[in-house]
């Protein structure tokens, strides 16, 4: 297998980066790959693979080192090589190896993260093949199917995700209130409102965090759709006739140019309308995780679902459809999934005792004993004062 390739350019010329006794070689695409692999053993050491290129456009090669041959003799270098689609079952035919996760997927490196969100898409991959294989052969219903199984995975972290934000909007009449009261001192305000958090119980962070926990798997679905060849001139349903692609529901005779896109806007792509749509829908009915919004804030939240599908107008469809599945699938749990009041409650929790080292308790005994003292000597005061005092006389 060959590393990943890093380009040397030196005096205006390219100098090819060489691997000694590589087990194989390949460059891929986004859903096809030519791969070598030599087939002499050990016959012969010290053979070598290079790789050449620029930004556009790079090659790769296997070599023998050097060798003599007399007259009228014939010396044989066998090598395999596989020209085909990056499809596991096709690339498994082929040699050991080649269908392994990092060729296929490569997500950016050798680390674990890499190779977990690697195992990931192909365990996304090869549900989306099963039901394909078994259920119904359309790979956009198998699209729809794995991001069902996904979401019901991942509903116990929505759910805990949704019951935080609840408890902080229950609290946001009161943080309004120390934010308000505390304006000029930020350092006291932090410190009342996190002290409010602690007695109610609630943790800021416990709506974003499930969020969070979510990122790779978003990531790993991405990537597994990206480099999917069996999406390649996959149809539909009705326009969407290759979800390698973004739908076309009609070319328009003009073009609105786009950054950084050579194409621009030619065409009605009516996937990424709706994921728009659908992202609205679910901030309305998604419960509000804090005081009121600001005027920037709220601007931000309206613009962000047009941002969005501005970005994935141009991307292929089967990544579209995945989104917009996702969506619609968060509104109605969020529509149908009734959080009671007895859930969300936020219960006013008695603060946490905390264990005081030596000087802080001294300094405490020493208050209390302080205090003692004083209670004795006004006591004493006033009954010295109650004997020096005559009785009050009785009116006639």
């Amino acid at each position: 297998r060959y590393p990943t390739p890093k380009w040397k350019v030196n005096g205006g010329e390219e100098n090819p980066t060489r691997s000694i006794e590589p087990d194989w070689g390949a460059i891929k695409s986004a859903y096809f790959i030519v791969a070598m692999k030599p087939e002499f053993g050990e016959d012969i050491s010290g053979w070598k693979g290079w790789t050449r290129g620029n930004v556009e456009a790079f090659d790769f090669g296997l070599s023998v080192p050097r060798f003599e041959a007399e007259p009228n003799e014939t010396v044989e270098h066998g090598f395999r090589i596989y020209i085909g689609p990056r499809r596991v079952s096709s690339m498994t035919q082929a040699w050991d190896g080649l269908d392994s996760l990092q060729e296929i997927f490569d997500f950016w490196g050798f680390t674990s993260a890499a190779a977990f969100m690697n195992w990931f898409a192909a365990l996304m991959l090869g549900m989306m093949n099963w039901f394909h294989d078994h259920i119904l052969e359309n790979y956009g219903f198998g699209i729809i199917f794995v991001t069902v199984i996904v979401r019901t995975v991942m509903f116990p972290l929505t759910l805990k995700s949704m019951r935080s934000m609840k408890r902080m909007q229950k609290l946001a009449p009161e943080v309004q209130k120390i934010r308000d009261e505390l304006a000029d001192n930020q350092q006291e305000m932090q410190k009342r409102v996190m002290e409010l958090y602690r007695e109610r119980g609630v943790n800021p962070l416990g709506g974003c965090f499930p969020i969070l926990l979510q990122m790779p798997v978003f990531i790993a679905f991405y990537r597994m759709l990206s480099n999917a060849f069996e999406l390649r001139r996959a149809d539909f349903i009705f326009w969407i006739t290759d979800l390698s692609e973004p739908d076309r529901l009609f070319d328009l005779p003009f073009s609105i140019p786009m950054p950084f896109s050579t194409t621009g806007i030619d065409a009605l792509n009516v996937l990424p309308i709706l994921m728009g749509i659908a992202m609205v829908l679910s901030q309305k009915l998604m419960p509000a995780s804090g005081p009121a919004q600001n005027p920037q804030q709220k601007i931000i939240m309206k613009v962000m679902p047009v941002l969005f599908a501005f970005i994935c107008y141009t991307m292929p469809s089967g990544l579209n459809l995945y989104i917009l599945t996702s969506t619609v699938l968060g509104i109605v749990q969020n529509y149908f999934i009734h959080v009671g009041d007895d859930e969300v409650k936020a219960k006013r929790k008695p603060p946490a005792r905390r264990r005081k080292n030596f000087y802080a308790a001294a300094q405490v005994r020493k208050r209390e004993m302080a205090k003692e003292a004083r209670r004795d000597k006004q006591s004493k005061r006033r009954h010295a004062k109650d004997k020096t005092t005559p009785p009050p006389q009785k009116k006639r």
